[in-house]
């Protein structure tokens, strides 16, 4: 879609008539639309677990999301309050602060602080023509999604987020982006105890795996669905893959049902 949006942008600076490459664009972006349309939840259909996710989050210093889906910045949004952030994306006035770690100090009525961010990008985020990333605020969290369309419709804005397949070439697709190669290089591999849940760990994940077990991690929380057959080989998996990344002598992980109360949203 990038591609097709700097092709465009040059057909039309050098006075190229060509229908194709702005047609195939606008069919890209048109059908992107439309399936966020079909599949993504709307917010009244959610707003009476928002709680419920900003409780789970903010018992966090740092929430690393790998959904494109606008759920977490939902929550943080109805969690916070003017005279009380609890959450904080790192993003002020749009614009990806890379002195992140300073965000940390509470602000207003806060007491504590927590951290999130999105290693593969989010619906919520976008980059220009020139490649300047920032975040599409909406002033609630039922325009959001509104708001992220209509940014894609004029041609503001290309979605930031990975859609490439296997490890290596989601890799290269993060290099390619300020934000996401900070939030790779470096809140990743911040991490110290780790709560995982939700994730496959599916080798085209191995690269944040990676990242994650290149810093402090040394304790693991990872959350599994009880009472399924393949569960044993699971932990089993996923166990070798962390004992064999972590260079130290001892890594201590742990397993919980995925369906406990007061996990996410249960």
């Amino acid at each position: 879609m990038r591609v097709l949006w700097h092709a465009k942008e040059v057909n039309l600076a050098l006075d190229i008539e060509d229908t194709q490459t702005s047609g195939a664009y606008d069919d890209i972006r048109n059908a992107l639309i439309q399936t966020v349309r079909s599949i993504h939840p709307g917010y009244e259909s959610v707003i009476d677990r928002l709680k419920a996710a900003a409780d789970f989050m903010s018992g966090f210093k740092t929430v690393a999301s790998l959904n494109y889906d606008l759920l977490v910045y939902w929550a943080s949004l109805a969690a916070n309050k003017p005279n009380k952030v609890r959450f904080k994306d790192c993003f002020i006035d749009g614009e990806f602060r890379p002195d992140w770690e300073t965000l940390r100090e509470p602000i207003g009525c806060s007491t504590a602080t927590t951290l999130f961010f999105f290693p593969h990008g989010n619906l919520a985020l976008g980059a220009d023509i020139e490649g300047f990333e920032r975040k599409i605020k909406a002033s609630h969290g039922r325009q959001l999604i509104e708001t992220i369309f209509k940014h894609w419709n004029s041609g503001e804005l290309t979605p930031l987020f990975i859609s490439e397949g296997v490890s290596a070439k989601k890799m290269r697709a993060i290099r390619t982006s300020p934000y996401l190669s900070t939030v790779y290089d470096e809140v990743l591999p911040s991490l110290e105890t780790v709560a995982i849940y939700g994730w496959s760990f599916s080798n085209n994940d191995d690269h944040l795996l990676k990242a994650i077990c290149s810093g402090k991690a040394r304790r693991f929380a990872i959350s599994t669905l009880a009472g399924r057959p393949e569960t044993d080989e699971y932990c089993s998996r996923v166990r070798s893959k962390i004992t064999k990344l972590v260079y130290a002598k001892s890594v201590k992980i742990e397993f919980f049902n995925a369906q406990s109360h007061g996990c996410w949203v249960n």
